[in-house]
């Protein structure tokens, strides 16, 4: 963007139209950028500071100064405005009308819910954190899998293109899909390196797709000690998959491994 340069020179500055105009352009590209927040009408975002709001009326969005905040309830709020045109008035008493504006906006109680506003902080919808990606990462410790029991892979590797696994501090998000053949035991708990944040023992949606039947089927699967545990011993007995003669018995499975889950850290 436009900056003005060395505004503190000797000299004085050179207000005029052309500096004028930078300012401006300024101001509106911070406006373009929080037009297109996603709010819905009645909805607001109270900057940090509580001295501006971003509102939505008529599905379009708008900065606004914040005065008076008398509501005692944020979920019992409405938000009313005041408008005000500036004038100025030069060296020689000349007055020029109509050179600014200022709209100001009022947060009151309101019991009406036809009427209430929904007052959103800033934080709930300005994520201040940066995502890591994680996923080139996970790829690389896939080398480094092992099942519990001693039991064979032959393969394992991501499947599919919209693979996900990143976090920022605040959330992770993981959506993966797993390609696997493995000599499986029903205490194979297949465990996997997981480089991304994620509290101990906290459960992930998954399921197995077997590639012979395309029959799916849950499966355990938490993080735990900085790996991914895929208790595929404990799906073939639960689903009836596997019945083994004896104890050390093992059946080649050969499937898909799909994970979606966002963890809240």
């Amino acid at each position: 963007m436009e900056r003005l340069l060395n505004i503190n020179r000797p000299e004085g500055f050179p207000l005029c139209a052309e500096t004028l105009g930078v300012l401006n352009r300024n101001a509106e590209m911070l406006a373009s950028w929080l037009k297109w927040l996603p709010l819905k009408n009645r909805q607001a975002v109270l900057f940090r500071d509580k001295d501006y709001l971003v509102v939505c009326q008529g599905m379009q969005n708008r900065i606004v100064k914040v005065g008076a905040i008398s509501a005692q309830d944020f979920s019992r709020c409405k938000v009313t405005f005041t408008s005000e045109n500036g004038s100025v008035t030069d060296s020689s008493g000349n007055v020029t009308t109509d050179v600014w504006t200022m709209e100001t906006a009022i947060i009151v109680d309101e019991i009406s819910t036809a009427l209430q506003w929904d007052i959103l902080n800033f934080e709930s919808v300005f994520e201040t954190r940066l995502w890591s990606d994680c996923l080139d990462a996970f790829v690389s410790g896939l080398s480094g899998s092992a099942i519990s029991d001693g039991s064979l892979i032959s393969l394992l590797a991501l499947y599919g293109q919209d693979n996900i696994l990143r976090d920022n501090g605040c959330r992770t998000q993981i959506r993966l899909e797993l390609e696997y053949s493995i000599r499986a035991k029903l205490s194979s708990v297949l465990v996997i390196p997981f480089p991304a944040v994620c509290p101990d023992g906290v459960r992930l949606d998954a399921d197995l797709e077997d590639m012979a039947t395309s029959e799916h089927y849950p499966v355990r699967a938490c993080v735990q000690d900085g790996a991914l545990h895929v208790d595929i011993g404990r799906c073939l007995r639960d689903e009836n998959i596997f019945t083994p003669s004896r104890p050390d018995q093992w059946i080649q499975c050969h499937g898909i491994i799909r994970i979606n889950k966002e963890v809240l850290l």
